[in-house]
């Protein structure tokens, strides 16, 4: 079981309390006059779909915690592009000390070549009566560019540690970051908020079939069930069609996702409870209209979402 399927469970089961009304009922004059006096003549602005409201009240979805972590990995892949240029650098440099060296190598050659033809068979037996001077001349040569060799390497290493302490001070302000936008994402949730919400009345299939049968009203009571206009129209785009009551295997594999995008609209009277009257009656809803609400949003346990409106506006 998912945990949103556990959360709708539990929605399911705090849906029939926010229903239970005053025991004494409210007559349907009564009701009628106080829908009339929440009914707006004119839409009301900054209008939220459901699941607008949802993220306002619970903070953004899980992707975007995915997001979050996809830019970090493109980050890491940067890092290692440039340790990676880094080292190529240093393979470049390498080759140009040990070019220099070739050279400095082939310069006493060629002096020596020089020397040779200018002096004839004197420099000859001059460089054969000096043998030893000519080969400590040589390993000094040698041991110079042992000398230039290391001091690259080491030139080299230095380098390559500074640019991973850079690398490093970076990662760790990405991770400095990442908390920070972490508590400001917990810090978003709130238990209750003031909305326009837009919502379809019904729209999709009722993801509360044991709870609810009357879905999107409640018999006898000023209750509407709202879905998020988006939600209707994908799911209108995929064609999905059957009969009211007809048993669905899609439908039932995607209740979670229905109640996710579905909001419970009370009409309460001054003791907050639910006007007991009809509302698809008084109102003449009908299921597929728009309805916009004015209202206090919450979230139930089980993260059903809930309105009680102070006024309503159906569009045409």
């Amino acid at each position: 079981m998912t945990p949103r399927t556990i959360l709708a469970c539990v929605a399911v089961l705090a849906l029939p309390v926010c229903l239970s009304g005053c025991t004494k009922p409210s007559g349907a004059g009564g009701a009628d006059e106080l829908l009339t006096t929440l009914q707006l003549q004119e839409e009301p602005d900054g209008g939220q779909t459901v699941l607008e409201v949802r993220y306002a009240l619970l903070g953004e979805p899980a992707e975007h915690d995915h997001e979050h972590d996809h830019d970090h990995a493109a980050g890491d892949e940067t890092a290692a592009d440039d340790d990676h240029d880094h080292d190529h650098g240093d393979h470049d440099h390498a080759e140009e000390v040990g070019d220099d060296d070739e050279d400095a190598a082939a310069t006493p050659t060629a002096g020596m070549h020089d020397h040779e033809h200018d002096h004839g068979l004197e420099g000859l037996e001059h460089e054969h009566e000096h043998p030893v001077a000519d080969e400590d001349h040589a390993g000094a040569d040698h041991d110079q560019a042992a000398t230039e060799d290391q001091h690259a390497h080491e030139h080299a290493e230095h380098d390559h540690a500074e640019d991973e302490h850079d690398h490093a001070d970076h990662d760790h302000a990405d991770h400095d970051h990442a908390d920070h936008d972490h508590a400001d994402h917990d810090h978003a949730a709130r238990d209750t908020l003031e909305v326009v919400m837009v919502g379809v009345v019904g729209g999709v299939p009722n993801p509360y079939p044991e709870t609810q049968p009357e879905f999107p009203f409640v018999k006898g009571k000023s209750v509407v069930f709202l879905a998020d206009p988006g939600y209707v129209a994908e799911q209108q785009v995929e064609g999905h069609q059957h009969a009211p009551g007809e048993e669905c295997a899609f439908c039932e594999a995607h209740a979670d996702d229905a109640a996710h995008a579905v909001a419970m609209v009370r009409f309460i009277d001054d003791a907050g409870q639910p006007l007991n009257a009809d509302l698809q009656k008084l109102a003449t809803l009908k299921p597929g209209q728009t309805l916009v609400v004015r209202g206090v949003a919450k979230v139930l346990p089980g993260d059903a979402l809930m309105v009680d409106a102070t006024g309503y506006y159906l569009r045409d």
